[in-house]
């Protein structure tokens, strides 16, 4: 249990990676300025020390503009009001920015790993402890655990301020939240708490967490943890990677609530008016809803889907949300959107041939033939029209 909803979180993490920077006109303006700002020091017509504080007066009056802290990673990503210039020089700011989100991601990779490693350590050690401590119950170090992951999160929360505190706050929901899922899986033998209990606790638990921080990153556990009482999760055993539903009958329920959540986020997206509080779950919604709602349709699109009746019926709701990702991603500028439903759109495409009714071997080996020479020649065009097919495809 501890070890799928891990991996789980682990995946759509690494999914996300760093697109979730905002590109506004307001954004590219200060990284314009700060640019300038540091291209006086570099000519020495200012010095280094007063290149900074100019630029740390100009985040701080772009943060006060847009009523939240903007860092390197946003302006870095910003993009012009109009078709930037060819040239490749890479600024300071974006040199900055690049080792900023280089650090921040091995820090986070380091967090799950180390928290992981702790977990199967500290098991361990209990085991070890109820031989030579007998007077004290397991009980009481697994609840210590626990309450070491929130005492860390509140000591991150009163003392520390910005990165420091998002990454201490990191940790601490690490350790409670698996130390939960550690405590679930050693008393699991009772069955006092089911799978989507436990995953319910650390959805809310971790969507406080998100707001408390305003970490985009716990926010996106949070919604994997949400995705996992639906009945979605992610298995790893050496070797190999499980991804899917627990049976055929929570396959509807996931991808509707994963689609009524990504239409939420899209249609504030559309409408331009996003409460400010929820952005750090726009990522998740985004990533991990869109992910699970574009596989729910792509299953119950197929033929071996419960059985063959209605099998026309169940073609149009992946036909019609694959082009609509596809319009509203780029009308809309949502390339998450855009790219998701894009993708799945043409793995649905790629599935459908091997759908058609054969009677022996040698039909399913003339529809391979013919799939597999679409696919050769379609690759070729698209390696000749990388620009158009890009912002489609995340393998692109």
């Amino acid at each position: 249990m501890l070890v799928r909803i891990l991996s789980l979180l682990t995946l759509f993490w690494l999914m996300a990676g760093t697109a979730f920077a905002q590109q506004s006109v307001d954004l590219y303006v200060t990284r314009m300025q700060i640019d300038a700002v540091y291209g006086l020091a570099e000519n020495g017509n200012i010095t280094l020390a007063q290149a900074k504080t100019g630029a740390d007066h100009i985040l701080e009056q772009a943060g006060a503009n847009l009523g939240r802290t903007v860092t390197l990673v946003e302006l870095a990503n910003a993009q012009p009001p109009m078709p930037a210039s060819t040239s490749t020089e890479i600024t300071w700011l974006q040199r900055a920015a690049g080792f900023v989100t280089f650090a921040n991601t091995m820090m986070a990779l380091a967090a799950i790993i180390g928290v992981c490693a702790f977990l199967f350590l500290f098991g361990r050690a209990i085991a070890w402890m109820v031989f030579v401590i007998v007077a004290i119950p397991p009980e009481f170090y697994e609840g210590l655990l626990i309450l070491s992951g929130i005492g860390l999160s509140a000591f991150a929360f009163l003392s520390l301020e910005g990165g420091n505190a998002s990454a201490i706050g990191l940790v601490g929901a690490l350790l409670y939240g698996g130390g939960a899922l550690w405590v679930w899986a050693r008393h699991d033998k009772n069955k006092k708490l089911s799978v989507s209990g436990i995953s319910l606790i650390l959805a809310a638990a971790w969507g406080a967490h998100a707001l408390l921080f305003q970490s985009s990153l716990v926010g996106t556990f949070s919604i994997a943890a949400l995705m996992s009482v639906l009945g979605f999760s992610a298995y790893m055993v050496p070797g190999l990677i499980m991804i899917g539903f627990e049976d055929e009958d929570t396959v509807p329920r996931a991808t509707l609530a994963s689609f009524l959540i990504l239409g939420t986020f899209v249609g504030f997206q559309i409408l331009g008016e996003s409460p400010p509080f929820i952005s750090v779950f726009r990522p998740g919604a985004l990533y991990v809803c869109g992910f699970v709602g574009y596989l729910g349709v792509l299953i119950t699109g197929s033929r071996w889907y419960y059985s063959n009746a209605n099998y026309l019926l169940r073609q149009i709701p992946a036909v019609v949300l694959g082009i609509a990702a596809i319009f509203l991603g780029s009308i809309f500028n949502v390339p998450e959107l855009q790219k998701m439903g894009g993708t799945f759109f043409v793995l649905y495409l790629m599935e459908k041939p091997f759908e058609i009714p054969a009677e022996n071997k040698t039909a399913y080996a003339l529809i391979a033939l013919a799939v597999c020479t679409v696919i050769y020649f379609s690759g070729m065009w698209v390696k000749a029209n990388v620009d158009i097919v890009s912002p489609y495809l995340f393998f692109v």
